[in-house]
């Protein structure tokens, strides 16, 4: 008789649970693997990242070669993604400068020295060769300013964490040799320390649910091209807070991250760089479009440029958020890529529900993301729209409506708003 075991299989459960299944072997030598079908929806993916080979196997035998980390480079075909994940290296880069490269790179060296002896507080004290390489492609002084100064605050930032590191180091060791600190709560409580290690196993166990079960939510990444690197990096930096919120919910979302670049900064910078290839990275990165992937009728675009606005939330529907930041002018790209690839386009109700003030109304990816997770949960736009900044809100500078203001008030505030 055949037994039939379900096993939901990732990187981190293969390498760690190996035993588990040699002995499930040596007590039950006609068992029958069924990986789950589930995983055959989405491709390119960091957690079932299973061979065609092992999928649906009757033996066990290229499972355990999979399992051992074995058969993986000559019998399997690799993501396209995943080969082209190589970004060139800034120092060849500097290396094969042509002569007119290598002179500007001596001016901007020389202007590097000058501005660092007049103006050092906004001055990185390191220049590294990829902020360099950044440089070269930068024609205008001024925003060479710009990008010292966001190197600069860089280097500060990482300074004020490596010293606030030390000083926990330190008064660590010495608390460590009081006496009163046998006496503490941590010394004296009957309830066991849940460990760090412990709770991610158990977001990772929510996240790769997700993963099989949806919902899904849908990150376009195709805009990295009409993006700075700066916005690119503040990007990242959002997906980050969208990807740390997400492991903490209850009931996550799935990330799908479609049209990316192979040879872009995201997959450095966010997928391999920051996440690596650990279990905790339950998201789908893939280079294909959101068409190819689910129903054109059950994808939705959250745009802050549409008409339409978002009533409820819609378990069946597939939301899009494009993963875009323009600090210098706010085009209307995204409602544009919607109305030619023929999807519904929706945004939130903010005028329905607040009283805004000054700003725009684009909202960054983790607040979207904050008031999408909280609708989900709630299908309460009261409760979800408290994730928009107070500062845009009308009632953070004045009680009573922007359109009561007196007419000087109004042409001081219409100031305020061209330096926002």
């Amino acid at each position: 008789m055949t037994t039939k075991v379900l096993a939901t299989i990732s990187n981190r459960s293969l390498r760690n649970g190996l035993w588990q299944f040699n002995s499930l072997i040596m007590s039950k030598p006609n068992t029958q693997c069924i990986v789950n079908s589930c995983m055959n929806n989405l491709t390119s993916h960091r957690c079932y990242n299973i061979p065609a080979h092992c999928k649906y196997s009757n033996t066990f035998e290229k499972l355990q070669e999979y399992m051992r980390g074995e058969d993986l480079l000559d019998k399997t075909e690799k993501d396209v993604v995943e080969n082209e994940t190589v970004e060139e290296n800034p120092s060849d880069i500097l290396a094969n400068l042509n002569p007119e490269q290598e002179k500007t790179l001596k001016i901007l060296k020389l202007e590097y020295q000058m501005m660092s002896e007049e103006n050092p507080q906004n001055i990185p004290e390191e220049m590294t060769d990829s902020m360099w390489v950044e440089l070269l492609k930068i024609n205008s002084i001024i925003a060479r300013s710009k990008l010292y100064r966001y190197y600069k605050s860089i280097e500060n930032s990482k300074r004020k964490k490596k010293e606030e590191k030390e000083m926990k180091k330190e008064s660590i060791e010495e608390t460590s040799h009081q006496v009163e600190r046998e006496h503490s709560f941590a010394k004296n409580t009957i309830f066991l320390r849940i460990l760090d290690k412990t709770m991610n196993k158990s977001f990772s166990d929510r996240l790769t649910k997700s993963m099989q079960f949806g919902p899904h939510l849908v990150f376009d990444l195709g805009f990295e091209k009409q993006m700075k690197p700066r916005e690119i990096k503040n990007t990242v930096k959002q997906l980050n807070m969208c990807h740390g919120e997400n492991r903490w919910t209850k009931d996550p979302f799935h990330f799908v991250f479609t049209d990316t670049d192979p040879k872009g900064i995201f997959l450095n910078s966010f997928h391999t760089g920051n996440h690596g290839s650990g279990l905790g990275n339950c998201y789908t990165v893939t280079d294909k479009s959101y068409l190819d992937l689910f129903p054109k009728k059950d994808l939705v675009y959250l745009s802050p440029h549409a008409q339409r606005t978002l009533k409820y939330f819609n378990p069946n529907s597939v939301y899009i958020i494009g993963a875009l930041v323009d600090k210098s002018v706010q085009q209307k790209v995204t409602l544009g890529k919607a109305k030619e690839q023929g999807i519904s386009i929706v945004k939130f109700p903010l005028d329905l529900h607040l009283s805004w003030g000054i700003g725009n109304k684009c909202l960054t990816l983790d607040q979207t993301f904050k008031i999408l997770l909280r609708l989900r949960e709630t299908n309460d736009w009261k409760e979800s729209l408290q994730f928009v900044p107070k500062r845009k809100l009308a009632e953070a500078e004045h009680p009573r409506n922007v359109g009561e203001y007196p007419k000087q008030r109004q042409q001081n505030n219409y100031k305020k708003r061209q330096y926002y």
